[in-house]
């Protein structure tokens, strides 16, 4: 009674510290007084944080310190029917920190795959990484390792027909994403009926093997997108083939590889040195190769933890293709033991696409660090902060913001784990 008293205080302390009390709708849950808002349609409950609660998370990681009650901030992310989250904050506020700070528990406390979408690969330079992450430049002709987006994975063979099926639909789409990147806009539907029977012609010969002789995948044998393309070109002169006659080159350099990556646990992706424009295809080759490795772990009983950096350039150039799979990367990886985190600067700019503002609203895990005016405002809109919290976001020291996830909202300072 005496610990449940003292919690309770401190609670108590905390609520006065952000004046949500003003608020005549609250409600008490937990010692803490809570509001309901509207989140497309799905109501969310944005808690000031109990001390009593801040600390139960023991099996989980480590997220820094509750800058009004001085308690330690732990979370179960493995754990929570919301596991997929957010890093948000502009240049130089911290994202990079925080989701390094995350890494390192991971590699440390679990045997868990690390995935990291890196394009300039930052997170290597990181001394406190150095050493446990293999930095890999899968599109680069003289690495040793590369990557075939267009991989198929076979998970199961209860109905060989439906997973034929579904096998060369899902490579019909990965196409249909890869080859909107390379020639930069979006196909018709004369040409994707045109690209579908190719990608037919290859695959579904190579499936049938491969389920012939209950085989998951064939690396070694598997189509690639330059098999495709180079069908394609030996069709009549259309607008695809005019566009693919000045990307040939581009596509045998990027997209004519078998897939040889390492076995480590810890991966960065990084692909610096490519031409801008093919920013987009690439990044999709990253996100179907982290699909087969979700799909491998899980047959493993290993979660597979992905950071996904560069969101901002995908949005800015609207790569509707791309931020698709992204999404659904986003949204289907839970049942297969991902884990998935976008890094973004803007949320003005996730709320402005379709597909962004639906990753922002489905996340159940989201550090926010300092932000700029209008997505301050954005994050208040969309989570119903009082504009007290929203002051921890506002010109915050690099590695300060909130923490929001369900039930929480918390200020925290990132420091050196105890």
């Amino acid at each position: 009674m005496k610990e449940y008293i003292a919690g309770a205080v401190s609670a108590f302390a905390v609520m006065a510290a952000y004046k949500m009390i003003q608020n005549k709708n609250a409600n008490k849950h937990d010692n803490c007084e809570t509001l309901s808002t509207e989140r497309n349609d799905e109501f969310i409950r944005t808690t000031v944080p109990a001390t009593l609660y801040e600390s139960s998370d023991k099996d989980g990681f480590y997220y820094g310190y509750n800058t009004v009650s001085g308690n330690e901030i732990w979370y179960d992310r493995k754990n929570s029917h919301l596991p997929n989250g957010l890093i948000l904050g502009s240049a130089g506020s911290g994202k990079t920190w925080a989701a390094i700070d995350e890494i390192i528990q991971v590699i440390d406390k679990t045997n868990d795959d690390i995935i990291i979408f890196d394009k300039e690969g930052y997170f290597v330079y990181s001394e406190q990484v150095k050493g446990n992450l293999t930095s890999v430049s899968p599109y680069d002709r003289n690495s040793e390792y590369h990557i075939n987006p267009l991989d198929v994975y076979i998970t199961a063979y209860d109905d060989t027909n439906i997973s034929e099926k579904i096998t060369i639909t899902d490579t019909i789409d990965k196409t249909f994403c890869l080859m909107e990147g390379i020639i930069c806009r979006n196909l018709t539907n004369a040409e994707k009926s045109v690209i579908a029977d190719k990608v037919k012609e290859l695959f579904i010969p190579f499936v049938k093997y491969l389920i012939d002789n209950r085989l998951q995948y064939d690396y070694e044998h598997n189509p690639t997108l330059s098999d495709i393309a180079e069908l394609l070109l030996s069709e009549k002169d259309t607008e695809l083939t005019v566009n693919l006659h000045e990307q040939e080159v581009v596509i045998k350099e990027y997209f004519s590889y078998k897939t040889h990556m390492p076995d480590d646990r810890a991966v960065v992706l990084s692909w610096e040195d490519t031409p801008h424009f093919l920013n987009s295809a690439l990044y999709a080759g990253g996100v179907m190769y982290s699909w087969n490795r979700l799909l491998q772990n899980r047959e493993k009983r290993k979660y597979t933890w992905i950071y996904l950096e560069e969101m901002d350039s995908l949005l800015s150039n609207k790569t509707e293709s791309t931020l698709s799979i992204v999404y659904e990367l986003f949204k289907r990886s839970r049942p297969y033991g991902g884990i998935v985190t976008l890094i973004a600067q803007s949320v003005e700019e996730l709320k402005k696409s379709e597909i962004g503002n639906a990753c922002l609203v489905s996340a159940g895990f989201i550090r926010c660090l300092s932000c700029k005016c209008q997505d301050r405002n954005s994050i208040s809109k969309v989570f119903g902060l009082h504009d007290d919290i929203l002051e921890y976001i506002n010109s915050a020291p690099a590695g300060t913001g909130l923490l929001i996830a369900p039930e929480h909202v918390i200020p925290f300072d990132i420091k050196q784990q105890v």
